[in-house]
C-alpha cells in the first residue's frame, strides 16, 4: 500500500468495516434515507485558529453545533511535529463519534498533510486520485462512496493549488472523474478560486456540477440582501473561495439552505449545506 492511498478508520460506536453497510447512521438513514443530509466544507489549517492556538475541540465544537453529517476538511495533519504528533483526522473522528477517511497529500515534519472526510455513514469505498501529472501526489482528490438510506452517495474532496494555471489542470481532472460517477455526488473544499471571476469553477464543472451556493441566491432571489458567502480571512472574509458543489441527485433543503459559520477556529470560514435527495 503506498503512503499516499486513502485510508478509512470506521469509529468503534458504529460496529463496522470498509465495504459492509453495517454501521449505525443518522436518524432516516435506513430504507428511503434521510430527509436532509448536512454537508460542510472546511479548512482548518492544521486545527491553529485566528489566534494561532490549535485546538481540535474547539474544531469539533463548530462542527457539532453545525450537525454536519458528512464534513470535508482540508490542510489536515497525521503526526506532524508542528501539531505535536497528534494524528489530527482520527483525533476529531473520536471526538465527533464519525468514521475518518483520510487522503495524504505530502509528507511533511515527520507526518503526513491532506485531506480527510468525517462522516455519520457507513463507507463503502475510498481512493485518493492524483490531480498532478505523472501520479505525484502533491495535490489530490480524496473519493468515498457512502452508503446513506440505500443509496451510494458520492463525495469528493479537495484543496487546490495556488497557481492557476495547475488549478485549471486539476479542475479538468476532476470533471473527468465526475463524468464517470453515476448517482448523486457532493464535490466540496478550498478550491483557492475567488467566485464570480473568469476562474470561476462553475464555468468548467457545468453542466455536472451546480454551485450550491450560487443555486441557493437564485431560489432566494427578491427575499432580501443575499449573504456574501465570503470564506477567507476568517476574521474579515472578503472572499468566496470554498466551495460546495452538487449534481442532479441532490438539491438543496429550503431558500437558505447554504450558509457560512462565523467562527475563527482556523483561517477560513466552514461552508454548510442541507441536501436533500432529488427522486
Amino acid at each position: 500500500m503506498s503512503k499516499f492511498e486513502a485510508w478509512v478508520r470506521p469509529h468503534p460506536a458504529r460496529h463496522g468495516l470498509l465495504g459492509h453497510s453495517v454501521i449505525s447512521s443518522p436518524s432516516g438513514a435506513d430504507g428511503a434515507g434521510p430527509q436532509v443530509l448536512h454537508v460542510m466544507t472546511y479548512n482548518i489549517r492544521h486545527g491553529r485558529g485566528m489566534d494561532m492556538v490549535i485546538d481540535l475541540e474547539r474544531l469539533a465544537d463548530v462542527i457539532r453545533k453545525a450537525d454536519a453529517d458528512i464534513v470535508g476538511l482540508n490542510e489536515v495533519d497525521i503526526e506532524t511535529e508542528r501539531s505535536g504528533g497528534v494524528d489530527q483526522a482520527g483525533r476529531l473522528g473520536e471526538l465527533l463519534g464519525m468514521h475518518v477517511v483520510y487522503g495524504p497529500n505530502i509528507e511533511y515534519q515527520g507526518g503526513l498533510y491532506g485531506n480527510a472526510l468525517l462522516c455519520r455513514y457507513p463507507v463503502e469505498r475510498c481512493r485518493n486520485v492524483s490531480l498532478v501529472a505523472g501520479g505525484r501526489a502533491r495535490w489530490g482528490l480524496l473519493h468515498a462512496e457512502l452508503a446513506a438510506g440505500g443509496r451510494t452517495l458520492h463525495v469528493l474532496v479537495t484543496h487546490l493549488s495556488l497557481e492557476p494555471a495547475e488549478r485549471a489542470e486539476q479542475l479538468q481532472r476532476i470533471a473527468n472523474v465526475v463524468k464517470a460517477l453515476t448517482g448523486p455526488v457532493v464535490f466540496m473544499g478550498d478550491l483557492n478560486i475567488v467566485a464570480g471571476t473568469d476562474e470561476d469553477p462553475a464555468r468548467v464543472l457545468r453542466p455536472l456540477l451546480r454551485d450550491a451556493w450560487t443555486h441557493m441566491l437564485k431560489a432566494r432571489a427578491g427575499h432580501g440582501d443575499p449573504p456574501s458567502g465570503y470564506t477567507f480571512p476568517a476574521d474579515n472574509p472578503v472572499r468566496r473561495i470554498d466551495y460546495i458543489f452538487i449534481n442532479d441527485g441532490l438539491d438543496l433543503a429550503g431558500e437558505n439552505a447554504v450558509y457560512t459559520v462565523d467562527t475563527q477556529a482556523s483561517d477560513h470560514l466552514p461552508v454548510v449545506a442541507a441536501l436533500r435527495w432529488r427522486e
